[in-house]
């Protein structure tokens, strides 16, 4: 499976950073200046979790990845409002 279909897109990568959430993560999308224009590449980090090092670079995480950044909650359902 190609790493572009298990990571979020370079799309969803900017809004997350625009929120400031923390850019480390195994995938990173990182810009490849090639004549004259910018090309953003996914690649993967071995080893482990990678901080995204330039302004044009942006983490992709993995659904497992993003997964784990959400907050725990305890959430019950009942029948009739219990």
């Amino acid at each position: 499976m190609k790493l572009e279909n298990q990571a979020c897109s370079l799309e969803q990568a900017k809004k997350l950073k625009a929120l400031g959430v923390a850019q480390e993560s195994l995938c990173q999308w990182f810009a490849e200046h090639r004549s004259g224009a910018t090309h953003h590449v996914i690649t993967m980090h071995q080893g482990g979790p990678s901080s995204v090092s330039g302004p044009c670079d942006y983490a992709a995480y993995t659904v497992a990845e993003l997964g784990e950044m959400l907050p725990d909650i305890d959430l019950s359902i009942g029948k009739d409002g219990d």
